[in-house]
């Protein structure tokens, strides 16, 4: 299995979601959510929050 660098979004209510598209963790941010950096352990999907779904 491949390492990549992710993102885990935390809200105010300790939910976590991840994903690894530096835009989505951009939007996240600026919605008010905790972003950190985390590494990731699997395979790469394709993006659902670029418009060209992008695999990252």
């Amino acid at each position: 299995m491949k390492r990549r660098r992710g993102w885990a979004a935390i809200g105010n209510t300790g939910t976590a979601w991840w994903g690894d598209c530096p835009r989505w963790a951009d939007a996240q941010r600026a919605a008010g959510l905790t972003v950190t950096t985390v590494v990731i352990i699997g395979r790469r999907w394709p993006c659902t929050f670029c418009r060209l779904h992008l695999t990252h």
